[in-house]
């Protein structure tokens, strides 16, 4: 066997294809294939052999992309290997997650999707364009470390019905679990809009699934974010979850880059430490102290005690919460000035600048994404570790471990 093939194993690239229903030339390559050429020539070949088939999505008159699914063959192939089966119960196992996150395990203690006939895995038409653009969202993340679950499975481990709106869910780096949900606009899906109907079934949704803390939420048009984020922040049991409110239009606002180096609050109150020590030219530490409902530390400036604001984790809500309550007069009343560290470039910059023009007790932090990124590489060398492709990672799913 030549060497890239062994780099390369065919059952990861049909069981990535087959969990994900169809996946694009350019979609494997961010997950798999390091050489895009390489990679072209691999599926042409798999296809050319006959366990995956190719079709085109357009979008009008216009080529959008070529998806690949898994055929009989492709099946056949992973069901000898284990990797699907065709009958078994499943059996749901608590996790150490305290006792709320389930993994669907076979007999054998690992996760293997029933095998279905080809026609039922393919999306439909009308389902297409949905399934290839939150695939996308798959390929941006997984290279990063960030696992990504398909929405059956991810159904099926918190017990939520098959027509449910997840589009599936996500485990962070640090374990921690999200689940997924996704807004497109007319310009990714036609006709594509949010009804107050949709909104009223997200937050049921969230309401029948206790199991669940965190949600990431892609809304790909302004129109849609701002409807979102106005209509949770007014639902106090929404507004209880840790959201994360991400809108990745097209993945050129950073949405993308942000969730990649999301990580827990320690990890942020380092990266805010170590921006005001550069801006400040001195050592400066937040203190670990929920002083109100929208400050998440403390830090002393000059002798002077701020509150700080943190955005880096994208919970759009509490920054809602700070701009309608901590007005003017309740400045003057508790007299601590604000300050707001957040991602630049970054989908809430508008809006967070916006507040400071309007209240002049309010400091603005930047906390660059590029530059954060480039000293993850340099300093901590992780990315390198986390940008390594399916094959060498032999995924986070237990089959390949």
């Amino acid at each position: 066997m030549k060497e890239k093939e062994k780099k390369y194993p065919l059952e990861i690239v049909l069981f990535e294809i087959y969990r994900m229903r169809v996946l694009s030339i350019e979609q494997l390559n961010k997950v798999i294939f390091e050489n895009e050429d390489y990679g072209k020539r691999y599926l042409k070949k798999a296809e050319k052999d006959g366990y995956i088939a190719g079709k085109i999505l357009m979008k009008g008159r216009k080529r959008l992309a070529k998806v690949y699914y898994c055929t009989e063959k492709g099946m056949d192939y992973l069901e000898e290997r284990e990797l699907i089966r065709k009958y078994g119960k499943e059996i749901k196992i608590k996790t150490e997650e305290k006792g709320k996150q389930y993994s669907v395990m076979s007999e054998k203690g690992k996760y293997v999707p029933l095998r279905v006939d080809v026609n039922t895995n393919i999306p439909t038409r009308e389902q297409m364009s949905m399934v290839y653009h939150t695939n996308n969202l798959y390929a941006a993340l997984m290279p990063y470390g960030i696992h990504y679950y398909d929405s059956r499975e991810w159904k099926i481990m918190h017990s939520m019905n098959r027509n449910t709106m997840v589009r599936g869910g996500l485990k962070m780096r640090d374990g921690r679990f999200y689940a997924v949900y996704a807004f497109f606009s007319s310009e990714e899906l036609s006709n594509a809009k949010l009804k107050e109907s949709m909104l009223n079934r997200l937050v049921n949704e969230i309401k029948e699934t206790p199991s669940i803390k965190n949600y990431v939420i892609f809304c790909y048009s302004p129109q849609i974010y701002e409807q979102v984020y106005e209509y949770f922040f007014n639902d106090p049991v929404t507004r209880a979850n840790e959201m994360l409110l991400v809108s990745a239009n097209g993945m050129l606002d950073y949405g993308m880059e942000q969730l990649k180096l999301y990580s827990h609050a320690e990890e942020h109150k380092k990266s805010i430490e170590s921006v005001l020590n550069a801006r400040l030219y001195g050592e400066t530490e937040l203190e670990n102290k929920k002083a109100s409902v929208f400050a998440d530390w403390l830090v002393d400036i000059d002798g002077e005690t701020h509150y700080v604001v943190n955005t880096l984790n994208m919970n759009i809500l509490n920054l809602i919460w700070f701009n309608k309550n901590y007005y003017k007069e309740m400045y003057k009343a508790d007299g601590t000035p604000v300050i707001i560290p957040y991602w630049n470039p970054g989908h809430m910059t508008p809006f967070i600048q916006d507040i400071a023009r309007q209240k002049e007790y309010v400091k603005l932090i930047a906390v660059p994404v590029k530059e954060k990124i480039k000293r993850l590489v340099e300093e901590r060398e992780i990315l390198g570790e986390w940008t390594n492709k399916l094959p060498v990672q032999k995924l986070q799913n237990p089959n390949f471990k």
